[in-house]
């Protein structure tokens, strides 16, 4: 499942140039974007790292709801973003299952995943239907 994004959409501040401003990264089946204000051109010529001010978008694809911003907020990218109020009204965890993967789950999530593995039922995540 790969996400297009049109990158031309998106303007420098800086140089007014049509570029991507933006770094993108999946966490197994939630996805982090990164909003710059600045392209990545200007970056590397900017010496300043306090200008460094981006919007960090976190999202999940769910079969039921579409997809659900878990984490909207403008933030330094040096500070961490994990246990902030997402926009759904819990919070972002982060799991790491038995393989090693992290995965972000909001409260309900967790509670859920905790019920399953105390009851020892193992089911997969394409099996789960909403009751």
């Amino acid at each position: 499942m790969e996400i297009k994004i049109d990158e031309r959409t998106r303007q420098c501040s800086r140089c007014r140039q049509y570029r991507p401003i933006f770094e993108y990264r999946g966490l197994t089946e939630t996805y982090e974007m990164t909003f710059y204000n600045n392209c990545a051109y200007c970056r590397r010529n900017n010496q300043l790292k306090d200008r460094r001010l981006v919007q960090v978008i976190i999202f999940r694809r769910d079969p039921t709801r579409g997809i659900q911003i878990m984490l909207s907020q403008r933030i330094h990218p040096d500070k961490p973003y994990f246990n902030m109020m997402q926009g759904t009204g819990g919070k972002v965890d982060v799991y790491t299952d038995n393989n090693g993967h992290k995965i972000l789950e909001t409260e309900e999530d967790a509670a859920m995943r905790e019920t399953l593995e105390e009851s020892g039922i193992i089911l997969e995540e394409e099996k789960l239907q909403k009751i």
